[in-house]
């Protein structure tokens, strides 16, 4: 055989290589994403049937009959403020004498036995 063919040959032998090598990387890549839609489809129903389950829960009626026991009412007009209608906001007090610093236990160190390991 002549030299160039052998030549063509192997270069024929590394692109099929090559082309195995990408096609099972791909598949294993398609693979992955078909986990990782499945897992997504699973948590979007999750949440769901969390949002379901907290929109039952939350239920005006059901709240007010747990609160009655606890003599609880809704809110009035009158109870909710503005700021406007909120106070000042008053300045720290001066620094005065120092306050009295607070002890604090000794660090805990716990003590090693050499030795043999008990099993």
């Amino acid at each position: 055989m002549k030299l160039s063919n052998l030549l063509w040959l192997a270069i024929l032998g590394l692109m099929l290589t090559g082309l195995f090598q990408v096609k099972y990387e791909v598949q294993k890549l398609e693979s992955t994403l078909a986990g990782i839609r499945k897992q997504s489809r699973e948590v979007r129903e999750t949440i769901g049937i969390l949002n379901a389950e907290w929109n039952y829960l939350n239920r005006p009626g059901r709240l007010a009959q747990l609160g009655k026991p606890l003599g609880l009412e809704p809110v009035s007009n009158d109870q909710l403020a503005t700021f406007a209608t909120l106070p000042e906001r008053f300045d720290p007090p001066p620094a005065g004498p120092a306050a009295k610093p607070v002890e604090v236990a000794p660090k805990f160190t716990p003590r090693i036995k050499r030795g043999r390991a008990r099993r």
